[in-house]
This record gives C-alpha cells, structure tokens and sequence, in this order.
C-alpha cells in the first residue's frame, strides 16, 4: 500500500510554496509517514486505534488523519497512517485539530469521525503525543 501524504490549502501559491519546500528536503530525511511543511516546525506522533463492543481493548486502525490549525479554516494536510495506526508528522507550530476515519470503524455503514479529543499544541520543544480514536459500543 502507497502511504500519501496530500496537501490541499485554498490558495494556488502556498500550495506551490509547499509543495517546493518538501522537495527540498535532503532524501535521508524524508520518511513516508511525516510530512515537513516549511518554516519552524514541532512533531505530532501517535496512534490511530479503536475500541468496541465488550473488549475493552485498544486496536490499531489504518485510514486517514487531518490536521486543520484551530484558527485557519482553509489549511488541511492528510496523513494515511498504515495498518499499524502509528503516525509521525511535522506541523507547523501552533493549535492543530485532528480528526481521523477509516473504513475500519463505520457506523450504520459510513465511516466514523474519530477525535484527538481535544487541540493538539505543537511546539519545536517536545513532541507532542496524540490518540486519535474511536469509541464503539
């Protein structure tokens, strides 16, 4: 399975802007799970899992997590996390939202929303740890 990672931002030019920006970066830097946009960047890293029914167990899932900045609205990366659920991905600093879906987790046949349940800060000082999951019943 080829894991993408896509950029789809309003405006023609900043998508130009990064889109250059990542081929710049030198070839043993890049990975196929992380994404550099340009500037100052921190480190999002975590699991994208579920847990349902009886089992009161956490299992990876594979899909789609996007990340949105809490404040612009029309900023969007995607991230296809493999069936291991792990993902690892450079933000641009600030407040990010994610939400994640998968047709691993659907209910009355769509795929679910799943949440990091709550903002995501990203900082250039530490990586930021995030769960973004679904709760079944």
């Amino acid at each position: 399975m080829k894991r993408t990672v896509l950029f789809v931002i309003g405006v023609a030019v900043v998508v130009a802007v990064v889109a250059a920006g990542l081929a710049a970066a030198p070839s043993g830097q890049r990975h196929p799970h992380v994404a550099s946009p340009p500037g100052r960047t921190g480190v999002v890293a975590g699991m994208f899992r579920y847990q349902a029914g009886l089992d009161n167990t956490w299992h990876p899932m594979h899909g789609v997590i996007i990340f949105r900045p809490a404040r612009v609205s029309h900023l969007m990366i995607r991230v296809g996390v493999p069936r291991s659920g792990r993902f690892r991905i450079s933000l641009p600093l600030g407040t990010w939202l994610a939400t994640g879906h998968s047709r691993m987790f659907t209910v009355n046949g769509v795929e679910a929303t799943c949440t990091a349940g709550g903002p995501l800060r990203v900082s250039s000082t530490s990586t930021v740890l995030a769960f973004v999951q679904c709760i079944g019943k």
